[in-house]
């Protein structure tokens, strides 16, 4: 799930237009900056778009300038479509969706399905194969054998069995499999996998695959809105958590993004959860409320 170049840089611009606010004489900064509208004409055009943004609201906000910096950036990445949940391709490519609430559904092949916020997928079942593309989100799967696989598909993930209950989940540049029943058999290019109950793949561009043990009452364990983190990144969670809040969870930070996360945590108050963690990693959140949630150190 990779994004457009178009938000690549609008991400980029935005951590430093937020950095060079708080630190607006920092030579670091300023040569980040200089070098980034260096790169060319997409990267002046999405600085340029948040600078106009910025005058504008500025403007119009007279009354509370604090708050101006931040629906500018706001502005300035709805442009770029960069705010969305989801590119609105896969929502006109998708046969289920769900909010960010959690809903239980039944596939075309009878099976039950569970899929939580913010979910897309397409539903590939025929007379032959089950099979089920997750485009975004996360999805627990109550197979029932009936002779004919049942195959879920994500990125470069592919996961099949023929009775079972698992997991899938989709993340930007990675995945992840649990096994709460029965086995699965999981496929990554030429790499194959047997995973049991209670064993998960995790597999991250950065990181490679990691293969661990999970206690099979934490498989899925959003579906009871609890997240039981083990090892997952910041950013992984970040995209947990931003299923289930309205407005867009944006990591700036890099190195924060990539720091290990272990606990249990309330996914009822998904937005409670996101300042616990900024506090616990001295991160901070800014926010335009129902919009974008800023984290950064």
């Amino acid at each position: 799930m990779t994004e457009t170049t178009d938000s690549q840089l609008i991400r980029e611009a935005t951590s430093i237009f937020i950095r060079l606010r708080d630190h607006p004489q920092d030579p670091d900064l300023l040569s980040e900056r200089d070098r980034f509208l260096a790169g060319g004409e997409a990267h002046r055009k999405a600085y340029t778009q948040m600078l106009a943004a910025w005058q504008v609201t500025g403007q119009a906000k007279k009354d509370k300038p604090s708050r101006a910096p931040l629906v500018a950036l706001a502005m300035a990445c709805l442009v770029g479509g960069f705010f969305a949940k989801a590119p609105l391709e896969i929502y006109l490519r998708a046969d289920l969706t769900t909010d960010t609430a959690p809903r239980i559904t039944r596939l075309e092949s009878g099976d039950r399905a569970t899929l939580d916020g913010t979910t897309a997928l397409i539903d590939h079942t025929s007379d032959d194969i089950r099979q089920v593309e997750i485009l975004r989100g996360a999805a627990f799967f109550d197979v029932r054998p009936d002779g004919r696989p049942f195959v879920v598909t994500s990125g470069e993930l592919t996961v099949e069995v023929l009775g079972t209950s698992f997991e899938v989940g989709a993340f930007e540049d990675a995945g992840i499999v649990t096994v709460a029943e029965g086995a699965v058999r999981v496929t990554m290019g030429a790499q194959s996998w047997q995973l049991s109950p209670g064993e998960q793949l995790i597999w991250s561009a950065e990181t490679g695959v990691t293969r661990d043990h999970v206690g099979i009452a934490h498989v899925a364990s959003w579906r009871d809105d609890v997240l039981v983190a083990d090892g997952l990144s910041f950013a992984q969670i970040a995209e947990i958590l931003d299923r289930r809040i309205p407005g867009r969870v944006i990591l700036t930070d890099a190195a924060l993004g990539q720091q290990t996360i272990v606990g249990r945590f309330d996914l009822n108050d998904a937005q409670g959860t996101l300042n616990l963690l900024a506090k616990l990693t001295g991160a901070r959140v800014t926010s335009v409320p129902n919009l974008a949630y800023f984290v950064r150190r």
